[in-house]
């Protein structure tokens, strides 16, 4: 989707302040899930996924030739 990391951050940033909780936890040495973010995944997974496969169905198949 051409997104940049800096902007996948300032997304999650705002996802963080829309919510009035903390999802992730950020140190020098990387990022990592909260208690809170890792609920808030186990609750959204499955669905984002479904969304994801869904739009892939739509998408033209790359390999046809045409």
């Amino acid at each position: 989707m051409n997104v940049t990391p800096g902007a996948v951050s300032q997304q999650l940033k705002l996802l963080e302040q829309w919510l009035g909780q903390r999802l992730f936890d950020r140190g020098s040495r990387g990022i990592g899930l909260t208690a809170t973010g890792a609920s808030f995944h186990a609750a959204t997974h499955r669905h984002l996924r479904a969304i994801a496969t869904a739009a892939e169905r739509l998408r033209p198949q790359h390999n046809e030739v045409g």
